[in-house]
């Protein structure tokens, strides 16, 4: 069952997480919707459920926080608490 209430797409686009107060990892985005987006975390730093970072993708887009809602062996999902202002 999806519980997801945007459509997803799949995209591998460079992805830059700040973790605040911690360390900054670059990884790989796996699939993005409006309401949030899944990374691998083979490159990321442990994470977990309610960790929190600054989202920057590719070298075009404003940064996102979100917020760690999923995380499975391969990967972790994340939702976007803030998105960046127009």
């Amino acid at each position: 069952m999806n519980k997801r209430s945007t459509e997803r797409s799949s995209q591998k686009l460079p992805i830059r997480l700040h973790f605040f107060g911690d360390q900054t990892d670059i990884s790989e985005s796996k699939d993005i919707s409006n309401g949030g987006f899944f990374v691998r975390t083979d490159t990321v730093r442990p994470l977990a459920k309610g960790d929190v970072a600054l989202a920057s993708f590719g070298n075009n887009r404003a940064p996102v926080v979100a917020e760690v809602v999923r995380i499975e062996a391969n990967g972790a999902a994340f939702a976007l608490i803030s998105e960046p202002a127009d």
